[in-house]
């Protein structure tokens, strides 16, 4: 079985994570894009490697959705708006 919180991608500026290769509570992949807040930030990679997660304890959900990867539109915005390039 796949965790939620399989996979983080690197650390970006303004404490952006991509958080990959997990399912959801419908056991479908999904990708979330989170601004963790700036005191949380340990918490959160602590619960990474602990691999579950409810990725909204931790900050802002930026974008996310169903899939195994963000699309390229999805990941372009995110280098636009934010400088997060992952």
């Amino acid at each position: 079985m796949t965790s939620f919180a399989q996979k983080l991608e690197q650390k970006r500026p303004q404490n952006i994570y991509l958080v990959t290769g997990g399912r959801d509570h419908t056991a479908r992949p999904a990708w979330y894009y989170v601004q963790v807040e700036s005191h949380l930030k340990l918490r959160f990679e602590r619960a990474i490697k602990s691999g579950a997660m409810n990725v909204n304890e931790f900050g802002r959900i930026l974008e996310s959705c169903y899939g195994e990867k963000p699309p390229e539109l999805t990941r372009a915005r995110m280098k636009r708006d934010y400088g997060f390039e992952g």
